[in-house]
Parts: structure tokens; sequence; C-alpha cells
């Protein structure tokens, strides 16, 4: 369970905005709402630049076991406020736009998850 709380102060993962915990003597539930900068174009021509993709994420640990979940993607502005959601594509976004920042945001979050099973397989 400590390595569970301590996961969401790794600052170089996620900027995590909120983080909440439910204690309970076997289980254990931790949520979070945070962004990632995803490096992607915003445009057709142009160089990439970091466009904050924010989400959800709960960690929860039964009798020793964990099961993540993360939902709730959003494209944000620099100040945090919602865009669009990742998964509705707007019609003033190109579609090779879109499609890289899906794929970079794919990636970054598959790296993230794998750290959260490398991080957690080191506790047993």
């Amino acid at each position: 369970m400590g390595r569970a709380k301590s996961f969401f102060n790794q600052p170089f993962l996620v900027h995590w905005d909120t983080v909440a915990h439910i204690e309970k003597p076997a289980n254990l539930l931790l949520t979070g709402k945070g962004h990632i900068n995803v490096k992607a174009k915003l445009h057709d021509i142009g160089t990439p630049s970091n466009v904050p993709v924010s989400f959800h994420m709960s960690l929860e640990i039964v009798n020793g076991h964990y099961r993540y979940t993360i939902d709730h993607f959003e494209v944000t502005d620099k100040e945090g406020n919602s865009q669009y959601a990742l998964e509705d594509k707007p019609e003033s976004v190109k579609s090779l736009v879109y499609s890289q920042l899906l794929q970079k945001t794919h990636k970054q979050v598959s790296f993230i998850i794998g750290w959260l099973k490398q991080y957690m397989k080191d506790e047993e």
C-alpha cells in the first residue's frame, strides 16, 4: 500500500493536480486527476509543441492485489481549461494532427502503465 501511495508522488510521470485516497484495513483506493504534456503538432505545418492532456487515474488495492483505471482524457489549454474530450475529434482539428496526438498520448500512457507495473512489482 505504501508503494501505491508513493506512485502519485512521482512528478516526472504525471503532473498531478489533485490526489485523494480512501483507506480501509485491507483496501486502499487512490484517485488522481493530472495531466501529461504530449509533444505533437497543433497544425499541419510547424514544429511540435507540448499539448496538455488531462485524465483521471484510480489505483485500487484489495487484499494485496491492485487494479488501475485511466479515463476521462481531455485536451486542455495551458491554464488547464478543457478544450475537447480526446475521444471526440473536433471539426477544427485536422485528421493527421488528431491521429498523431492520439498515438503520442497512447505511447506516453503506455509508458506510465509499464512504469506502474514495474513499481508495484518491486514491492513483492
